[in-house]
C-alpha cells in the first residue's frame, strides 16, 4: 500500500492506519504500507511513519514505511540513470518552485535533463506527462514550453513529440487525472456510508478542477456523514 502526501496532515498517519485495517479486513494477507512524503515542511508524525492509540493499558502502535523525497541529494539524483531518479528531482523541483514561484525555469531545466541522458523514446514520453503533471503552466508558458521542446529535438535529431502529440499526451493525462479523482471520491464514500445516492454521484463526476475534486476527497474521507458531504459538495458548487 502506496500513499503520497504533499501538504501537512494531522490526520495523516490515522489515514494511513485506516487504509491498513480495511485492506487486512478485506484480504487477511500481510500488508507493507509507505508513505511518500513530496512536501518541504517538517510534519514529525508523518515522518516517524507511526500512529498510536492508547487507552487505559490498551490500545494499537501501527508502524509504516516513511520515505521524504526532500532528503534525497541532488546531485545523486541528476547523476543517477535510472529514470525514477527523474522522477524524484521533479518532485523537488516543483517543491522548490513553489517556493520560489518559478516553476517554468524548473519545467524547463528538468526537460532540459530529460533530453541531455538519453533515454528511449517511450522513456522520454512517459517522464514528459509525469512532469507535465507535477509542473503544471499557464497556457502561454505551456507554448514557451513546445518551442524550447522544438528546438531540444531539432538539435538531438530526435522529434519524439511532436507539438500536435504533446497536446494530445497533455489533454489525455487531465482527463484521466480528473476521472481518478472522481473514482477516488466515490470510493471512499462507499466504504464509508456503503450507499450513495446517485445526485451525488452525478455532482462528483461533472467537476472539472483538480484542485477541487482534491479539496472535496479531504471532505469525503473526514465527513462524519453523507449529509455533512453534501453540505460540502454543495459549497463547492
Amino acid at each position: 500500500m502506496i500513499e503520497v502526501q504533499g501538504y501537512p496532515d494531522s490526520e495523516f498517519s490515522l489515514r494511513m492506519f485506516r487504509y491498513f485495517y480495511r485492506i487486512f479486513n478485506r484480504h487477511g494477507r500481510k500488508i507493507v504500507s509507505m508513505a511518500i512524503l513530496t512536501g518541504s515542511k517538517k510534519v514529525t508524525e508523518e515522518e516517524e511513519g507511526r500512529y498510536r492509540l492508547e487507552a487505559y493499558g490498551s490500545g494499537v502502535d501501527f508502524r509504516y514505511l516513511s520515505f521524504k523525497l526532500m532528503d534525497y541529494d541532488r546531485d545523486k539524483l541528476e547523476e543517477d540513470p535510472n529514470p525514477i531518479a527523474l522522477v524524484a528531482l521533479a518532485s523537488q523541483e516543483k517543491e522548490r518552485a513553489k517556493q520560489r514561484g518559478e516553476k517554468f525555469n524548473a519545467k524547463l531545466y528538468l526537460i532540459k535533463k530529460l533530453y541531455a541522458k538519453g533515454y528511449k523514446r517511450d522513456e522520454i514520453e512517459g517522464l514528459l506527462e509525469f512532469i507535465d503533471w507535477v509542473l503544471q503552466l499557464s497556457d502561454e508558458e505551456e507554448e514557451l514550453i513546445g518551442e524550447e521542446i522544438k528546438e531540444l529535438e531539432e538539435v538531438k535529431k530526435m522529434p519524439y513529440v511532436t507539438s500536435f502529440e504533446r497536446i494530445g499526451i497533455k489533454k489525455g493525462l487531465q482527463q484521466g487525472l480528473l476521472e481518478e479523482g472522481r473514482e477516488m471520491i466515490l470510493e471512499a464514500l462507499n466504504e464509508r456510508f456503503r450507499e450513495v445516492p446517485s445526485f451525488v454521484s452525478m455532482a462528483v463526476n461533472q467537476i472539472e478542477n483538480r484542485d477541487i475534486l482534491k479539496l472535496i476527497h479531504r471532505r469525503a474521507i473526514r465527513c462524519a456523514s453523507l449529509e455533512e458531504f453534501k453540505q460540502a459538495l454543495t459549497e463547492q458548487s
